[in-house]
């Protein structure tokens, strides 16, 4: 699977498929929340990471920070293939 351009809106199922690496970044911001409720695997086929910020109230600092490290993971994925 390849993301042809990497936004927020971007469904966390899709993105943890292209950069597995990105779960543990997104386990911070409440994926692991999801997944104590059992509902992790339903729910990143339909969630977005805009969504998952918004739903699980992250603040805007952390956004930009968890961010800024999935695109650096993407486009070093970019440069490596």
């Amino acid at each position: 699977m390849t993301i042809t351009k990497l936004t927020q809106d971007v469904l966390i199922g899709e993105l943890i498929e292209f950069l597995p690496e990105v779960e543990n970044l997104l386990r911070g911001c409440g994926l692991d929340r999801l997944e104590e409720m059992g509902i992790k695997e339903i729910v990143v086929q339909k969630l977005s990471v805009r969504g998952l910020f918004r739903l699980m109230e992250v603040s805007g600092e952390k956004q930009e920070e968890v961010w800024r490290k999935i695109q650096e993971l993407y486009n070093k994925r970019l440069e490596d293939s």
